[in-house]
Parts: structure tokens; C-alpha cells; sequence
């Protein structure tokens, strides 16, 4: 019980501070381009090493510190930076071939291609541990990655679905997939185009307790009314709320697929 919280422990620490290195991948309002976001984060990441990428319109960066190497990819491109190729990208739901007999998302799978040849080399220097994460769009193409790279983690915050049951097969290494109270991002694709979640599921309620279980409903209220949902699916709700640790949040319910 005790190796059992610390596990459960280490995954919060290492959640928060992915979380956090998600939400910093985002421009933010008055940057004047990708180089002045870029500037941001190595600023506010030093004096650790930061490597930044952008092609194909997926960006974000490797950072090297003391404790461990850690791959970061953006999300959507709503609120600053508006990008329609983000968004167009989501709605590529035909199923592609990828590793081994599962298949991917095809706009997913396009967003990777875009910077994984790039990408490869670094992680390959990198040292390990190597942790990969990401939030909405960037958290499912982190996904897709972990079927190509053994990390050590895959932590997602608000994924969307990245490809059928047999892709869940062939990642290389345990993926923690939080989900924070009724976040939408998660249910989509719909489940007769022959998507499916997996991944050790870690439920964020909206007063903060995090558990590795599906949420009771009373841990959800208010109910998804109006645009509630789409208020539960911000990065900063993730991270703030990861970071409020509570030891009594740290059990771990049940294991498994925990399809969404």
C-alpha cells in the first residue's frame, strides 16, 4: 500500500509539471509570432535546455532538466493564434494504417509526421528519463508517439480519441490520460467511427480531487450545461488543479482500459 501511494504520487508530480509545460507551449496574447513565444518559454524554462520545433503547424519543445527530459506538443490554436489548420486537423477522422495492425486518426497521424523525423534525433540524445506530453490535439499526437519511441510516460490532459482498440496494443510505454470534470475533447471521435480511448484513466472533479477511476457524478456537478464543457477542457484547469495535491486524492480505484 505505501510503494503503492508513492507510485500513485510520483504520477500526480510528474502530471502537474506536464500539465504546466502544456499550457506554457501556447502563444498568448500580444506575442508577435512563433519566435516571440518561443523566447517566452525558454525565458521562463531556464536554466534548463529548450529545444523548440515548428513545421507543418504542430509546434513545441524538448526541455532537458536536472530530473528528466520531457517532449511537449501544442494543442488547438483557439483562444490566441486562432489556426483553421488546427481545427480542419481534427475533423481528418478517416482511420489510417500505423504500428502494427492498428490503426490512427489520419489528421493526427499527419500533425506527428509533420515534425517526427525532426523530432527523433533530439530524443534519441536526450537522456532518459524521457517523459512526452500534451494537452487537446497535442495530447493525442503525443499518443500517436508512443506507438514510435519507448518514453518512460505518456501523460495526456483533455485527448481527444487517437485511433482504434488495436492501437492501444502497440505503445511502448503506460500512458496516464487525465480528464478533467465533463471535458468534451475526449468523447471525440464518436465511438461508431471506430475510435477508442485507452490508457490508465485519471479523473480531475471539478472541486480538484484526482483519482485514477471514473468520476462519481456527484464529483461533477454542476452539470454540462451551456458551454461548461468546453470551460472544463482549459489547460489552466488542469495544471491548477493537479497542483493542489491532496494525499487523500492519490488512490488508485481500478486500472485498466477505462474507455470513454
Amino acid at each position: 500500500m505505501v510503494l503503492l501511494w508513492g507510485v500513485n504520487r510520483l504520477i500526480r508530480k510528474l502530471a502537474a509539471a506536464l500539465s504546466g509545460y502544456s499550457g506554457l507551449v501556447y502563444p498568448i496574447s500580444g506575442e508577435s509570432g512563433e519566435a516571440a513565444t518561443q523566447a517566452r518559454i525558454s525565458a521562463a524554462l531556464a536554466p534548463d535546455d529548450v529545444w523548440h520545433f515548428d513545421d507543418g503547424d504542430t509546434q513545441g519543445f524538448l526541455v532537458v532538466t536536472p530530473a528528466y527530459s520531457a517532449l511537449i506538443i501544442r494543442g488547438t490554436q483557439v483562444t490566441t493564434a486562432f489556426s483553421i489548420d488546427d481545427i480542419t486537423r481534427n475533423f481528418k477522422t478517416k482511420l489510417v494504417g500505423w504500428v502494427g495492425r492498428g490503426k490512427a486518426h489520419a489528421g493526427y497521424a499527419e500533425g506527428l509526421g509533420a515534425v517526427w523525423s525532426e523530432v527523433l534525433p533530439h530524443l534519441k540524445r536526450a537522456p532518459r528519463p524521457i517523459y512526452v506530453g500534451g494537452h487537446s490535439l497535442g495530447g493525442v499526437t503525443v499518443t500517436l508517439a508512443a506507438a514510435l519511441f519507448d518514453f518512460d510516460a505518456c501523460y495526456t490532459f483533455g485527448a481527444p480519441k487517437p485511433g482504434d482498440d488495436e492501437f492501444w496494443q502497440n505503445l511502448l510505454c503506460p500512458v496516464y490520460r487525465f480528464c478533467h470534470a465533463w471535458d468534451i475533447a475526449p468523447t471525440w471521435p464518436p465511438p461508431f467511427m471506430g475510435f477508442s480511448q485507452g490508457g490508465e484513466r485519471w479523473q480531475i472533479s471539478r472541486p480538484g480531487r484526482v483519482v485514477q477511476r471514473r468520476a462519481y457524478p456527484w464529483e461533477l456537478l454542476p452539470l454540462p450545461i451551456g458551454p461548461l464543457r468546453v470551460l472544463d477542457h482549459r489547460t489552466d484547469e488542469y495544471t491548477r488543479k493537479l497542483e493542489t495535491e491532496d494525499p487523500g486524492d492519490l488512490r488508485r480505484r481500478r486500472s485498466g482500459r477505462g474507455r470513454r
